[in-house]
């Protein structure tokens, strides 16, 4: 296979997807006032910076550790997105997540009682005990509608994106994290027969593909999702540059990405 060709290809397609997204997000008919549309539309506009720094580091270098990292959240992002659009009650568990957490924050802080400095910083500003009373009577009254804290694998669950999560999801987790495999692909080289650390080794052509083809796949989607939802006239465009890359994908792949399909 052509590397070279193929991730140009990739890259000129990026680019002009985040760069066309860019230019509809002024003019998108967002109701400001519809807080499911306005949440959606929060989020893919994280997605939409979180792939423009991506494209940044890709650009400046052919070795990249934080990518397969960043490429991780925006896709729980888009499963967010994708969970929101179907459901306008979704914010809610959002919402309730976003409490948990701040309970179990809460919760660290008295236990630490004092021997954790960051806590004694954070309790300049935050009453733990009262804190965690709060949170805890909240996520009791959301629990009696119904409303709960999501795991990331609810979070996928609730997007339709199970396959997503038990693969693609897996593989950047591990990619990004500090196990003995990665650390292995990112550092380890050879020279004069001898085993060398390397502190900037290339990436792989087809890790740096993986990179490219997830956050296609995750604009053109978002987008088409998005300005369906908002009934965008865009919305045909972007459904069109799904077709193209799954064509593009079945092309030089031979297959579609699994677990990621383009179109709402």
């Amino acid at each position: 296979m052509d590397w070279d060709s193929v991730l140009g290809r990739q890259h000129a397609a990026l680019r002009k997807a985040i760069d066309d997204c860019l230019a509809d997000m002024p003019t998108a008919p967002i109701d400001t006032a519809d807080t499911q549309q306005l949440i959606a539309s929060c989020i893919f506009a994280t997605i939409l910076q979180t792939a423009a720094e991506c494209m940044d580091l890709l650009e400046k270098s052919a070795s990249v550790t934080c990518v397969g990292g960043m490429i991780r959240g925006a896709l729980e992002s888009y499963a967010d997105l994708c969970a929101l659009i179907k459901d306008e009650h979704y914010a809610l568990c959002m919402t309730a997540t976003f409490f948990k957490e701040r309970k179990r924050l809460a919760k660290n802080m008295r236990a630490s009682k004092g021997s954790n400095p960051h806590h004694e910083s954070l309790a300049k500003t935050i009453d733990a005990a009262k804190e965690f009373d709060e949170m805890t009577a909240r996520l009791a009254e959301m629990r009696g509608m119904g409303i709960k804290p999501l795991r990331n694998n609810e979070r996928f669950a609730a997007a339709g994106l199970e396959n997503v999560f038990e693969s693609l999801y897996f593989s950047l987790s591990l990619d990004a994290h500090n196990n003995i495999t990665a650390l292995q692909d990112r550092h380890f080289g050879e020279k004069d027969g001898r085993l060398q650390i390397m502190v900037f080794k290339d990436n792989r052509p087809g890790q740096l593909a993986m990179y490219y083809d997830t956050l296609l796949t995750i604009i053109i989607d978002c987008a088409t999702r998005l300005h369906m939802f908002l009934k965008s006239d865009r919305a045909r465009y972007y459904a069109q540059q799904g077709v193209d890359l799954a064509k593009f994908k079945k092309e030089v792949f031979g297959f579609e990405t699994p677990g990621i399909t383009t179109g709402a």
